[in-house]
């Protein structure tokens, strides 16, 4: 959908990271422009993960010679790691959509904003900022929450993210990446994404 915020969850090694590259990289091959703020680890090694999810190997000097080249233009990353501001991290956005045309955001990760890990009414607020860039503009914002951590025996997929509830409650969509850690054979399934919450079904 035209206008939507995505939230993306998963424990970590279950998959949510290679996903989210490989969604990025097809709207890269769509001639999509993508904003990533990829607060956890450097802009390279998010490249990196992009290509070598195109690519499905390792990437080699030619691999990102090309790929700098053909999505380059349609690429822009918050050059920050840490911790960053509302105010600043929405600024780029709004920036990013009106210099180059931005359509896709994605934000790794939530508890990266400053202010926001234990304070609910800050993570309802910018929720609300997120939903209004998103409904106003008509782009996409893909933002990355941890889950609670389950009882024991309980799938990921079958719980919410942590924080307020404020933060499910405003999204449009919830996806929950799990990996498949009974596979029994080639025949079997790695990783289901579970979509716990659309809006428009």
């Amino acid at each position: 959908q035209i206008g939507d915020v995505t939230l993306w969850s998963g424990f970590r090694g279950d998959g949510k990271s290679s996903l989210i590259s490989y969604l990025m990289m097809s709207l890269l091959a769509q001639e999509q422009t993508v904003f990533v703020a990829s607060l956890e680890i450097k802009a390279e090694r998010v490249a990196k993960r992009m290509i070598t999810s195109g690519l499905g190997r390792l990437p080699n000097k030619h691999d990102v010679a090309t790929f700098v080249s053909e999505c380059g233009p349609n690429l822009i990353f918050c050059d920050k790691i840490g911790f960053i501001t509302q105010n600043e991290l929405l600024e780029m956005m709004r920036y990013s959509y009106q210099r180059y045309g931005a359509q896709h955001f994605f934000i790794d990760s939530l508890m990266r904003i400053s202010k926001l890990e234990e304070d609910y009414p800050q993570q309802a607020e910018f929720m609300n900022s997120l939903c209004e860039f998103s409904k106003s503009t008509g782009v996409n914002v893909h933002l990355v929450a941890h889950p609670r951590k389950p009882p024991p025996g309980v799938s990921g997929g079958d719980k919410s993210v942590k924080g307020s509830s404020a933060i499910e409650n405003s999204v449009d969509n919830v996806a929950f990446v799990v990996r498949n850690r009974n596979k029994d054979g080639l025949a079997d399934y790695d990783t289901e994404i579970k979509v716990t919450k659309q809006r428009e079904l």
